[in-house]
């Protein structure tokens, strides 16, 4: 990784996490390596200081986004995110390779920062990456469509190229979000304004802000997230405790069924803002059978 603006903006969501973490050169440093030997770009450490996951980010470049048309996303047959998967993963295994050894196998992610989120939106990651089909239980006899679900396919890289992607946890897109906004309601508020004209909306519109800024809620603050989306065939699962705080995760929920196991920004959630903490991600409500140990 060499953009400066994936590394801040990943740095502080380290941060956020109150994580400890080693950055590419203190990697280095730490194993008395060479300048040119494989490095992860942030090292996550834990109480002890020891290595627990690595993690590489990667930004698209000025170049890809140019060729995006600018009212419609590259179509997803064209996409270049295989090969930047391709290409990352491979530098996560050298990384592995050499310190086996000392650490044996630990989680790795691969974190994703696109400024348009044209090739980090949902739909490309889940067909390109996860080879997922949507499912419906269709009931014949009485003419109706039943439960709808996601089912993963060998379509996808995780599956197609699942021996040589097996060292990798996840794929993660990285974003900011007004997640105190949506946490205090005040989205949901000002959803709800009911105004004859552009005056009155913003006479209502001034109230909730100054009631909830009144509150101490920084709902324009706009915080780094990640949107995880967890490799089934993965030698070393990433765990419920790298779940950040207002993160949403993926993974299976089934033998088979891929979808939502984790969302770090349920309303449920809200009462964070009045003092409360938010409990950690390993003990919120998820998927039956998800990860239990």
């Amino acid at each position: 990784m060499h953009d400066g603006t994936a590394e801040s903006l990943f740095r502080e969501y380290l941060e956020r996490q109150g994580w400890q973490y080693w950055t590419e050169a203190e990697f280095r440093r730490a194993l008395g390596l060479k300048r040119a030997a494989p490095a992860p770009d942030f090292t996550i450490l834990d109480a002890s200081g020891a290595p627990k996951a690595l993690v590489e980010v990667s930004q698209f470049t000025k170049e890809i986004d140019e060729l995006i048309p600018t009212d419609a996303l590259t179509p997803i047959k064209t996409s270049p995110l295989p090969q930047k998967v391709r290409k990352e993963a491979n530098q996560l295994r050298r990384v592995l390779q050499q310190i086996s050894g000392q650490w044996g196998i630990l989680p790795t992610m691969l974190v994703l920062y696109d400024p348009l989120g044209a090739q980090t939106h949902q739909m490309v990651i889940l067909q390109k990456i996860l080879g997922l089909a949507r499912f419906a239980n269709i009931h014949p006899l009485v003419g109706k469509v039943g439960a709808q679900g996601l089912v993963l396919t060998p379509e996808g890289q995780f599956f197609r190229y699942a021996p040589q992607n097996a060292h990798l946890s996840a794929v993660a897109v990285l974003r900011k979000e007004r997640v105190f906004a949506y946490l205090s309601g005040f989205e949901r508020e000002v959803a709800a304004i009911e105004a004859q004209n552009f005056e009155e909306f913003s006479v209502k519109f001034r109230e909730l802000y100054e009631k909830h800024f009144a509150n101490g809620v920084p709902v324009d603050e706009e915080v780094p997230v990640l949107e995880v989306y967890l490799n089934p065939a993965a030698q070393a699962q990433w765990p419920p405790r790298l779940w950040g705080q207002f993160d949403r995760v993926w993974g299976l929920a089934d033998s088979q069924t891929y979808g939502l196991v984790y969302n770090g920004l349920l309303g449920a959630h809200a009462g964070a803002l009045a003092g409360v903490s938010l409990p950690l991600p390993a003990q919120s409500t998820r998927a039956s059978g998800f990860y239990d140990e």
